[in-house]
């Protein structure tokens, strides 16, 4: 809904939506895989935009997602 809505305009914005949606996605087996590929993209948007904060904080959920 927040992405329909066009909430996701800035670089921050899109990682705290796409952060938020891979979390919820590594919580069922059938969605991990896609939840850990999205929290891989997420972390190169975050890196390529200097959102150092953000990119601990995805970094954090992969490992206590493995």
């Amino acid at each position: 809904m927040a992405r329909d809505s066009g909430a996701d305009s800035t670089p921050l914005q899109k990682v705290r939506l796409s952060t938020a949606q891979a979390h919820i996605l590594l919580t069922d087996p059938a969605t991990r895989a896609e939840g850990l590929t999205l929290l891989d993209s997420t972390a190169g948007v975050a890196a390529a935009s200097g959102l150092s904060h953000q990119l601990s904080t995805i970094e954090s959920i992969r490992r206590q997602a493995s």
